[in-house]
């Protein structure tokens, strides 16, 4: 009897959470060093102030679009993305296969952001293969602590403290460059950044999302707050990376503020990441005790596998991300039409 009473306790303290509430979980999910790695990349292709401008709003632009309805759906009826999957979809195995594609996407970028994070220590303790090793497994596993006790306070708390960081990172790199590129646009172009813009953030817009929205009541009122956090953190980082035109190490090896910052960024991101893992795979009957277990140890191998060719695969994992993002979005939008609550 106690156990039910403490677990109606906790879910109507996530269902009392504010719209508001919403910019710091959600500004925790989005603050991604691998954004400035993206604006670093698309600086060194070439690209004019001018095509960048247009391919981020145009990203984020259909990347809330696409969201909307996730979270008026997950919010109005107080389902998280799989249980939504679940209600919406009346074919069981199509509904796993959607279920089961959280885990595999976010198991990915858990091993990138571990990656990251150990290449960034190893700055400052050197280069031994196996001092590497050890990072990439601690921190896979120290990742998933945060989330699995606190949940959505936890993300809440944990976007206080990155968005803070976020703005003392850009404040302390971002220089306009004088060989900053302007006067023309090739459509070409536009078209691959956005795609590139797009995959950043586009599968956990229209699934992950709602791992976080389906605790507040006023889904439609706090989707602006996840417009502000999501274009605040985007534009912010992908223009730091744009500007700087350096390698992310080499910011990282300037100042122990930029190393702090991004540590802060990976270790919020992977929480998010590993909760809306949890999440998932809970609907598909697997405790959190396993999930702890397995997820961190499927990341570790994959970490060690993509450390050689890290640009190469992120690029492409990004383009990938857009690709399936996309769908699922134009899937909640007939969902919510079909609902009629336009």
């Amino acid at each position: 009897v106690c156990g039910i009473i403490q677990k109606y306790k906790v879910v109507m303290y996530m269902k009392l959470q504010k719209p508001s509430s919403l910019f710091w979980s959600w500004g925790a999910y989005v603050f991604l060093p691998i954004n400035i790695i993206l604006g670093t990349i698309i600086s060194s292709n070439g690209a004019s102030i001018e095509e960048l401008l247009i391919s981020l709003f145009l990203a984020l632009f259909i990347m809330m679009v696409l969201a909307y309805p996730a979270v008026c759906l997950s919010s109005m009826y107080g389902k998280n993305y799989s249980q939504s999957i679940r209600y919406f979809w009346g074919n069981r195995k199509i509904a796993n296969f959607f279920i089961i594609l959280v885990p595999l996407i976010s198991i990915g970028w858990y091993a990138i952001q571990t990656t990251m994070f150990a290449k960034f220590i190893q700055l400052y303790i050197g280069k031994e293969t196996h001092i590497f090793v050890l990072l990439i497994i601690g921190m896979s596993y120290i990742f998933a602590l945060g989330v699995t006790k606190f949940e959505y306070s936890w993300l809440k708390n944990a976007g206080i403290i990155g968005m803070l960081f976020l703005i003392i990172v850009f404040a302390a790199n971002i220089k306009l460059k004088c060989d900053i590129k302007y006067g023309f646009i090739r459509l070409n172009c536009v078209l691959d950044y956005t795609i590139q813009i797009l995959g950043t953030w586009i599968f956990s817009s229209v699934t992950c999302i709602m791992d976080i929205t389906s605790y507040v009541k006023e889904g439609k009122k706090g989707f602006k707050y996840i417009i502000f956090a999501t274009f605040l953190t985007n534009i912010l980082l992908i223009a730091l990376g744009y500007f700087i035109n350096t390698n992310i190490e080499t910011m990282a090896a300037t100042s122990i503020v930029n190393l702090i910052a991004l540590l802060v960024a990976i270790w919020t991101t992977n929480d998010s990441n590993f909760y809306s893992t949890m999440r998932s795979l809970e609907e598909l009957g697997i405790s959190k005790i396993k999930t702890v277990l397995c997820v961190p140890l499927i990341s570790c191998v994959l970490s060690l596998l993509m450390v050689e060719k890290f640009e190469t695969y992120l690029i492409e994992w990004l383009s990938l991300m857009s690709w399936v993002g996309i769908p699922i979005g134009i899937i909640w939008w007939i969902f919510y039409l079909k609902e009629g609550k336009v």
